[in-house]
């Protein structure tokens, strides 16, 4: 796995706790998960930010989900460019209606 573009913190990203972390993929799915690894767009979380059914992206926060696709493809633009990322991953989560 490649480093994190976004954060090599060794701390959840959403709430700073050391405990119990995970590494999330912020671009996941079965045609994105092994290219957002490669390209180190990931960060730790800690289970109740990964998994948790209230607080998870995994679960039910949908808005800490959406913030980490639209950090995610911002860090890979500011290294690679939008049309490359459009190329590799095929949607544009900076914009409004991607959400609708």
């Amino acid at each position: 796995m490649a480093k994190s573009i976004i954060s090599n913190d060794r701390e959840c990203w959403a709430c700073g706790s050391t405990l119990d972390l995970h590494r999330h993929h912020c671009i996941y799915g079965i045609a994105n998960r092994k290219k957002a690894e490669s390209d180190g767009l990931w960060v730790y979380l800690c289970q109740d930010h990964h998994t948790g059914v209230l607080n998870g992206v995994h679960g039910r926060n949908y808005q800490l989900n959406k913030v980490l696709h639209i950090v995610a493809q911002k860090a890979y633009e500011r290294l690679h460019g939008h049309e490359a990322y459009m190329r590799r991953y095929h949607v544009n989560y900076l914009e409004e209606d991607e959400w609708q």
